[in-house]
């Protein structure tokens, strides 16, 4: 009985890891039948999950995490006791071990295929906007800067002197999303409220300002990070929960709820996101137009765009690395193959909606 039973597990193990390879190469293969996944399916499993979670005053995600880590650490130790006894022990020891870490894969496995590695082959955000996204030259993307420079030192002198909490951020994050849905319906959706991660000086170590966990449908952020980088980060990361994975268009939709937020402090937040990805973008082209836009920066800006720079460079190092070669990884799997330069595709889906904007004036 017991060896049927531990095959019935290898057995299940493999059946979801062979199920969620085949779901993941046919949404590679067939853009079709990704998008029909994201529409259709995906937005009934995010609601559910994202519901249950959302009533949690605490990130499940980061719990689940810590539970990992610290079941793990436990398994090791007593893989390792059994390991200095008897062979047949040892045998039944490393198989024991074996089976549990194909199971656990399994379903991990397919959690993130169900709640998230799909929808990274759906059909681009730009195709829902209308944006036909080009080159640009060097004249076009100066214009950019030169505007979101204009629109960053407005918000900024629009500022209130007694800025919301990091938690009223996060309770208001999810109306702008909900706002941003009424002009492109493919963000129509539950959207529950972000939570700060309790180890958030550990996220700075990884260089992280924010993580969307699919397994729990949750936002999570780092509420240690610089204040005016938080509110464009939850609205990047709830765009995660209506299935739209790639780290360009995340951004670019952040962007775009900060705008139309009406609130100075999102679109202060939002106006910087896109200037940094602009100016940077312009340097790698044309550094002397890049040099002379910093003249036209305000104080306000100034002051925060230095305590950014302090603030990240406290926490380079090794793990800082090792978190950037993994997310790098991470999103070349997921069909994003420039990996972390993907961020800068931003800059070009701004580009296409400053040329839309112009055309219909």
């Amino acid at each position: 009985m017991k060896r049927i039973r531990t095959h019935r597990v290898t057995f299940a193990a493999w059946g979801m890891i062979l199920l969620s390879l085949g779901l993941l190469l046919w949404a590679q293969h067939s853009t079709p039948f990704a998008e029909w996944y994201a529409t259709r399916v995906y937005p009934a499993l995010s609601y559910a999950v994202g519901y249950l979670t959302g009533r949690l005053p605490f990130s499940l995600g980061e719990l689940l995490i810590c539970a990992l880590i610290a079941g793990a650490g436990v398994g090791l130790a007593l893989l390792g006791a059994y390991l200095r006894g008897h062979a047949s022990r040892r045998r039944a020891a490393l198989f024991a071990a074996a089976r549990t870490a194909l199971l656990a894969g399994g379903v991990i496995l397919l959690l993130f295929t169900l709640l998230g590695g799909i929808n990274y082959h759906r059909l681009p955000f730009s195709h829902f906007a209308a944006l036909e996204v080009g080159p640009s030259p060097a004249e076009e993307l100066e214009a950019l800067c030169r505007s979101l420079i204009g629109e960053a030192n407005a918000q900024a002198r629009l500022l209130p002197q007694e800025l919301p909490t990091v938690r009223e951020l996060g309770a208001k994050a999810p109306g702008i999303m909900e706002d941003l849905s009424r002009e492109f319906p493919a963000l129509e959706g539950y959207y529950p409220s972000p939570k700060p991660v309790f180890f958030s000086r550990g996220m700075s170590y990884l260089q992280l300002l924010g993580i969307y966990f699919p397994f729990t449908a949750e936002a999570n952020f780092n509420a240690d990070a610089p204040y005016h980088e938080i509110p464009a980060t939850l609205c990047h990361e709830l765009s995660h929960l209506r299935g739209f994975m790639r780290e360009d268009e995340a951004n670019f939709i952040a962007y775009l709820a900060c705008e139309g937020s009406g609130d100075p402090v999102f679109r202060y937040s939002g106006a910087l996101l896109a200037l940094d990805y602009a100016m940077s973008g312009l340097y790698g082209v044309d550094p002397a137009r890049c040099a002379a836009l910093y003249e036209d920066y305000g104080e306000r800006l100034i002051l925060d765009l230095n305590e950014s720079r302090v603030y990240w460079s406290r926490f380079e190092g090794p793990a800082a690395t090792v978190s950037r070669k993994a997310n790098d990884a991470y999103l070349k799997v997921n069909a994003q193959f420039d990996g972390v330069r993907s961020y800068g595709r931003m800059v070009d889906l701004l580009l296409a909606r400053r040329r839309t904007q112009e055309n219909m004036s």
